[in-house]
Formats: structure tokens, C-alpha cells, sequence
């Protein structure tokens, strides 16, 4: 199943509203200091509880970010932003990717896995303990309530959350997850035993982990595609994040930014664009992109790396093979400034692309390895670029021109999320890039 119109809808209005939100924070020229910020790699390993000629689980790679903000936050395959925040109570806005378990063969050809949305109430009773309600809808409108309790540790080495959950599934959300919209399943609950978990092996680098164990509901269990009562899942993986050993920065040299780009689609791979192989597709696709930048450090393991949060919109634009398309990109972004002999940076993001109509360059490689497309994929972003200020006059010193390589990509059919797919497509292009 296919993201819907309604779908890049809602996440649109998401980015409008961080986009707004984070441009208004700015308006006063006030310093940014140090955010909780994180960005990983976890190997997630899930059983399938189908019935199934061979594979009993499936292997992903599951990129992701962290960012805890006042008014947004990501965490993993999640985020959302807060509506209600004191000392006991916390009540947000989220989303949260839904994993369905199929083998690997299924997962284009399917593509079952969704998107959750909702809201979340937590209730902190007595801390560290807290209890909380998530009442959610996917994409298909099945509903279904989370209910936990739980509780934070968390310290200089170790962060440690671990929690019991009843899930209450509707009759439409057991017929399509268990009865595979071939069969009707009545409602039930589920119960899960869970545990969420970082170690910081040093300074800014952390192992992250996290297991879930699902006893399904007796309806659910009784579907005629079920084979196991119950589900495991299991993260394991590795990343970087803030060093709690060292005092936060308070006034951050990075500022936040807006970057213009205007991108000329290529059939050449992301490896030979990013070294300047560049040969525009022979229809000539282009896109025009703004992205914002939010600063969260300016150091890594000691490195000055400026690290920020980036949310941007992408216009594809119509041509006689295409039509118009809006993509929408969430990423995490590092700059390696290098000050000789005028100030000049590489850049690279990665993150998440959303896209409502697969463009050309891109149909191109489903079509020819046989692929269904999907619309969400992973991203990538190479840059290079120079301080326009140090060369002509200190009156532009705001103002960086540059290069840089758009992609997007399901990494070697290893993410389920992705659609389990090998593609890719790439746009090089030029930018201005302003920093507030």
C-alpha cells in the first residue's frame, strides 16, 4: 500500500508547523545553545508470526535520529511536538512508524508497513514512574490504544526504560494486521513486556538497544495466517549523541540557516555525482528546494562539527515525462568546516524523504529491476561549499554558495520501511545557503 494525498498532507503541515515554530524562535536573533540531539544505526530483528514457507524473521537497517527540543522532538522511528508540558504531565502530537512483519519477498510487493498517528497523554505519578495513553490511527484509519506503565532511569552511562503495554485493537485493525484484510478478526488486546536502552561507550558514542516481547490477543491468534501467539522484536545498534560528562554549550557558534538549491536530475550514482561525474537525465528533470537548518552542537568527540537538525520542501518540477511533484525531507546534517585558506565546509545529511509522486529518474530504476515503487525512502545529502564573505566583502559573511548531491534510496533492499528496494535516484545542484 501506497502513501495517500492525505498522507503528504499531514506530514507537510508537520514540517510547515517546524518550520514556522523554528523561524519565529530565530526572529529575535537570540543565541541557540546545545540541543539533546542523536543520530544512529540499529539492526532491528522481529519474528513473524505468519504462517510462512521458510524465514520465521526478518533483518532490517533502521536509520535514526533524536532531537528533544521545547516544542518538537524526535526519537528513533518516532516524533511528534508537545501540546501540554509541566512537571506531571506531558501531552503531545505524534507519529510513529508501524512495522509489519512479512518475509523479505512480500515486502515490496505488499508494502504493508504504515504510519501510526495520534496523541499521547504520560503521566508522571511518582517519578520515575509514569503511566500514559496513546489512542492511534494509521494511515488506513485502523484504530487502536496503547496503554503503559512504566519508568525513566536515566544517568551518565545508562538510560533505561522499561514498561508493560495493553494494546486494544479494533475489529478493523486485527482484520487487516492478522487477518490480512482476507479475513474479519474480532477486537482484542495485546500485551507486551518491553525495554528501551542506551550505554554511552565514550564521550559522544552510544550503543542503543531495545527488545519487546507480544503475547497477540486470542482472536488474533486465531487467524487463520497466525501461526505464533507470540511476537518478538529486538534493536541493536550504534550512534552518536550528547557527551553528558561536559557542561552544555551555551551560545553555539553555528546559527541556524535557510538553503536554496536549485537540482538538475543525472542518471549517474550518488558516488560519482558527489566527485563531480555529472550529466543531466536526457529529459532534463530539475527540482528547486528550501531547506532550515537548527544547530544543535558545534563539537563531535572534540571535532568542530557542526551539527543540525534540517527539515526542507522539494519541488519537482512538470516536463514532458513527469508531472509535478512535493517531496518533503527530515535529516540530521554535520559540516566539517576547514578555515584555509578561506572558510569552506563538506557537509553530509541523512534522514528520511517522503515523496506523493515518484518522479522519472527514479520510475526509471523501478521499472527496470521490477520493482513497485515507494514513496518513503531513505535520504542522503553531500554539499560542499565556500563562504561567499571571505572572498568579496565581510558584508556577506551570512552567505555560503555551494554544491551539492540530492538523494534518495532504499539501502540495498536491507530496510523494510523502505519497501526492502535497491533504488536510488540523484540531483546535483547548486545553492545558497543563509545563516540567520
Amino acid at each position: 500500500m501506497c502513501f495517500m494525498t492525505k498522507r503528504s498532507a499531514y506530514l507537510l503541515l508537520m514540517i510547515f508547523i517546524f518550520l514556522q515554530q523554528a523561524v519565529a524562535q530565530n526572529v529575535d536573533k537570540n543565541a541557540v545553545s546545545e540541543q539533546d540531539w542523536g543520530i544512529g544505526l540499529a539492526n532491528r530483528s522481529a519474528s513473524i508470526p505468519y504462517s510462512t514457507d521458510g524465514t520465521n524473521k526478518i533483518i532490517s537497517l533502521v536509520p535514526m535520529m533524536f532531537y528533544e527540543g521545547q516544542r518538537f522532538f524526535v526519537r528513533g522511528i518516532g516524533g511528534g511536538m508537545y501540546l501540554y508540558k509541566d512537571e506531571f504531565w506531558r501531552i503531545s502530537a505524534l507519529m510513529r512508524m508501524h512495522f509489519v512483519d512479512l518475509p523479505d519477498e512480500y515486502q515490496n510487493k505488499v508494502q504493508p508497513n504504515n504510519v501510526d498517528y495520534g496523541v499521547r497523554a504520560r503521566w508522571f505519578f511518582s517519578a520515575p514512574f509514569f503511566a500514559e495513553i496513546e489512542p492511534m490511527l494509521d494511515f488506513d484509519s485502523m484504530f487502536s490504544t496503547n496503554l503503559r506503565i512504566g519508568l525513566f532511569h536515566k544517568g551518565q552511562r545508562f538510560f533505561l526504560n522499561p514498561y508493560f503495554e495493553a494494546k486494544i485493537k479494533s475489529s478493523d485493525y486485527n482484520s487487516r494486521y492478522f487477518g490480512l484484510t482476507l479475513e474479519k478478526v474480532n477486537a482484542g488486546v495485546d500485551y507486551s513486556l518491553g525495554i528501551i536502552a542506551d550505554a554511552r561507550i565514550f564521550r559522544n558514542l552510544y550503543l542503543y538497544g531495545a527488545a519487546k516481547l507480544t503475547l497477540l490477543d486470542r482472536n488474533a491468534r486465531s487467524a487463520a495466517y497466525v501461526k505464533d501467539d507470540i511476537k518478538g522484536e529486538v534493536y541493536l545498534g550504534f550512534g552518536f549523541s550528547n557527551d553528558p560528562t561536559k557542561p552544555r554549550i551555551k551560545e553555539l557558534k553555528n546559527r541556524p540557516y535557510l538553503r536554496l538549491s536549485q537540482g538538475f536530475a543525472t542518471p549517474h550514482s550518488f558516488d560519482q555525482v558527489v566527485f563531480f561525474n555529472i550529466e543531466p537525465d536526457s529529459f532534463h528533470n530539475k527540482l528547486t528546494s528550501i531547506f532550515y537548518g537548527y544547530p544543535l552542537t558545534d563539537e563531535v568527540f572534540g571535532i568542530p562539527l557542526g551539527l543540525y537538525i534540517t527539515t526542507g520542501f522539494v519541488w519537482h518540477w512538470e516536463s514532458s515525462v513527469q508531472s509535478n511533484a512535493q517531496e518533503i525531507v527530515l535529516a540530521m546534517k554535520a559540516y566539517l568546516t576547514i578555515p584555509w585558506p578561506f572558510r569552506w565546509r563538506i557537509g553530509m545529511a541523512e534522514g528520511l524523504s517522503y515523496i506523493n509522486h515518484i518522479t522519472y529518474i527514479e520510475q526509471e530504476v523501478y521499472d527496470r529491476k521490477d520493482y513497485v515503487p515507494v514513496n518513503l525512502l531513505n535520504y542522503l545529502d553531500f554539499s560542499l561549499d565556500f563562504n561567499i564573505g571571505d572572498i568579496f566583502s565581510d558584508k556577506l559573511k551570512n552567505i555560503w554558495l555551494g554544491y551539492n548531491v540530492h538523494h534518495r534510496s532504499g539501502i540495498f533492499e536491507k530496510s523494510q520501511q523502505y519497501g526492502s528496494v535497491n533504488v536510488g535516484s540523484n540531483y546535483y545542484s547548486v545553492y545558497l545557503q543563509y545563516d540567520f
